[in-house]
């Protein structure tokens, strides 16, 4: 799904407009807005063919362009568009030329050469000898079919899928001997110096000092200990990779933990926990995973987010104060979530039927003991998410 990528922080999105020039009116802002009225205007004397530069914030893959703009007089003229990784080098995207004194949009038009990049030009008419000219840019889009920014793609929003990774996430992972990231020195740029230095060093040894001796054991010994970094360097970013991309490299959330579990995934199942939990129980995502029968009293070791009290004998000298059909025995038990010898506060049950949760999550156990007498079942349910 493709979406204009030059679209300013008050629109919704991320990009930075700026020019070397002076106006009579406008900023270089009005270009990305969103907005066709309102324009750049450019100043008569300007001797400067860049209009207008835009940082994307990131690296975006653009295929397409639209242009609302108007040359004064109507003389013919070129304009261009410009991509560059660094803001240094630049290579053209696209061009035209066209004579118009009124506002002449080009609609979206493919590039003439595609890009991926962060910074983008675009570029207008030079001064004309002896009369000044002027530019007005009324909008300047940049279509991108890359994944909508601040979208998770399908299953994005759950944490359990999502596109697979791309952009610069993907530059950064690729691991090919083109992608030295010679700007920022990670990942694969020491891993490269590494096996450069090892292979020179090897061949060195291997010309230089072909037979047995000190200096080969000399350089035999420098050899393994670059090899040792090597090594090091590898598995640094085998888990650097794993942790951003997961097992199965699919993408989705930007984390995973070390046991594989994307930490969106785990947010999510922790809102699940606080948040509703019990709206729809039984139904899944509940399980009920044991039950059992208790008398009087029961230290259960059988974790549970939940536990389901039915009493099915409770003594006479407690009596039903129902309340709108509901059975209330003051005090029938009392309860405690227990983890192997240690238990919390005593809560009291005055139902004889119960559900039994605890704020922080699921409880290791349960120590339950009736107030005089009685006894009934017991349920331990799971939220599975």
């Amino acid at each position: 799904m493709s979406f204009n990528a030059a679209l300013n922080a008050a629109n919704g999105g991320f990009a930075v407009a700026s020019s070397p020039l002076t106006y009579l009116s406008g900023t270089p802002d009005n270009a990305i807005d969103h907005n066709d009225a309102t324009v750049l205007h450019t100043n008569y004397l300007a001797t400067e063919a860049r209009i207008v530069d835009i940082d994307l914030q990131s690296s975006r893959h653009i295929t397409s362009v639209r242009v609302l703009d108007a040359h004064s007089d109507g003389h013919s003229w070129k304009e261009s568009l410009f991509f560059s990784d660094d803001g240094v080098t630049w290579t053209e995207a696209w061009s035209q030329t066209h004579s118009s004194a009124s506002m002449h949009d080009t609609g979206i038009v493919a590039l003439t050469t595609p890009g991926t990049a962060r910074y983008w030009r675009f570029e207008g008419p030079m001064l004309s000898t002896g009369a000044g000219e002027q530019c007005y840019l009324g909008s300047l889009e940049l279509w991108s079919d890359d994944a909508t920014p601040g979208t998770g793609g399908t299953g994005g929003s759950t944490g359990t899928g999502g596109p697979a990774y791309s952009g610069d996430l993907q530059a950064w992972l690729a691991d090919d001997d083109t992608n030295l990231h010679k700007t920022d020195g990670l990942p694969w740029l020491t891993r490269t110096l590494l096996q450069s230095t090892y292979d020179l060093v090897s061949t060195i040894r291997d010309r230089v000092y072909p037979g047995a001796g000190p200096l080969t054991v000399l350089t035999d010994l420098y050899l393994n200990t670059i090899k040792t970094q090597l090594d090091a360097q590898e598995a640094l970013d085998a888990l650097v990779s794993a942790r951003l991309t997961g097992a199965s490299g699919g993408g989705g959330s930007a984390f995973y933990g070390p046991d594989g579990t994307q930490v969106a995934a785990g947010v999510e199942a922790l809102l699940a926990r606080s948040t509703n939990a019990q709206v729809g129980f039984p139904a899944a995502p509940w399980e009920m995973t044991a039950e059992t029968d208790w008398d009087d009293a029961i230290a259960w070791d059988q974790p549970a987010d939940l536990y389901v009290v039915t009493f099915t004998s409770t003594p006479p000298t407690i009596p039903d104060n129902g309340r709108a059909g509901v059975p209330v025995r003051y005090r029938l038990a009392w309860w405690t979530p227990l983890n192997g010898t240690f238990a919390q506060e005593r809560r009291w049950i005055d139902f004889e039927n119960a559900h039994l949760v605890d704020p922080a999550g699921r409880m290791p156990g349960l120590l339950l003991q009736t107030y005089t007498s009685g006894g009934g079942h017991l349920q331990a349910w799971t939220l599975n998410v």
